[in-house]
C-alpha cells in the first residue's frame, strides 16, 4: 500500500522513524510527512493564511512547518502531485503516551487520522503507553503496529471507522490479546496555574492525575489489565 505517514511528537520523533522502518519492511510504500516542532494535543488544528516552510529531508521524507492536520492535508495532495500516488493508508504515531477515552478529542495523533477519514482515506492512530520509550520499545512498538495494519486493512477496501490503537507496555514481553474498545471517560485532574517572569501564565500539569474509566468494553480498562485497545471511531464522531 501507499501510505502517508504523520505524527504530532515531530518529526525528530524517533517512534515514527521506527514505524517507518517497519512499515518499509512489510513492503509497503512510505510517505512520511511530520511536523518541525512537537505539536501534541493540537487536536485537528488548521494553519489558517500561514505560510509554510517545508524541508525534504531525505527522499519521500518531508518536515512541515505546520500542524499534523497540516500535514496529512498537504502531504495527500503533494504525493499525488510530484509523485503521481494516490495514498491508501493514512498512518499516524506512533504517539508517546496512550490516547485513551477523552484524550482522542485534544489529540494530534487521532486528529490527524481523522483529517485522513474526513477526505476519505482509511487511516489508523497509534499510541505507546510510554511516554519517553527506549529504543527497544520504539522498535517493539513499530513492529506490533505494522502488523496490525496489515491485519486491519488486507486491501485497498474502504474502511468507514478511523481505528485508534493503544498498545500497552505489555508487548515488550509478546503479542498481546486484543480488545476492540469504546471510547470511555478519561479526565485530567489537578495541575497548578504558574506565571513566568515575562507575565505569561501556563498550566504546570505534572502533579496531574487521571481518573480513568474502568467499564468492561472501554480502552483505558482493555490497557490497564495489558490488552492491545482497538477502537473504532465512526465518521462524525
Amino acid at each position: 500500500m501507499n501510505i502517508l505517514l504523520t505524527n504530532d511528537d515531530g518529526i525528530e520523533s524517533k517512534a515514527i522513524w521506527s514505524l517507518k522502518e517497519a512499515l518499509e519492511k512489510k513492503a509497503h510504500q512510505v510517505y512520511m510527512m511530520a511536523p518541525m516542532e512537537n505539536n501534541s494535543a493540537c487536536s485537528m488544528r488548521l494553519s489558517l493564511f500561514l505560510p509554510f516552510e517545508m524541508e525534504e529531508r531525505e527522499d519521500r521524507v518531508f518536515a512541515l512547518s505546520g500542524t499534523p492536520v497540516d500535514c496529512v492535508i498537504l502531504g495527500t495532495k503533494l504525493m499525488e502531485k510530484q509523485y503521481e500516488t494516490n495514498i491508501d493508508l493514512v498512518v499516524t504515531g506512533i504517539n508517546n503516551g496512550l490516547n485513551l477515552g477523552t484524550d482522542v478529542y485534544y489529540s494530534g495523533t487521532v486528529g490527524a487520522a481523522r483529517q485522513g477519514q474526513i477526505q476519505g482515506i482509511n487511516a489508523i492512530a497509534f499510541s505507546y503507553e510510554g511516554f519517553r520509550p527506549t529504543e527497544e520499545e520504539n522498535r517493539r512498538s513499530a513492529e506490533v503496529a505494522a502488523e496490525l495494519v496489515d491485519r486491519y486493512f488486507v486491501d485497498k477496501t474502504r474502511v468507514e471507522e478511523l481505528i485508534s490503537v493503544n498498545l500497552p507496555k505489555a508487548i515488550m514481553e509478546g503479542f498481546p490479546e486484543i480488545s476492540e474498545t469504546f471510547i470511555g471517560k478519561r479526565m485530567h485532574q489537578g495541575g497548578t496555574l504558574m506565571k513566568r517572569e515575562d507575565g505569561r501564565y501556563y498550566i504546570d500539569m505534572t502533579d496531574s492525575t487521571f481518573l480513568e474509566d474502568h467499564r468492561e468494553g472501554c480502552d483505558s480498562k482493555a490497557v490497564a489489565e495489558g490488552r492491545i485497545s482497538v477502537t473504532r471511531i465512526p465518521y462524525g464522531c
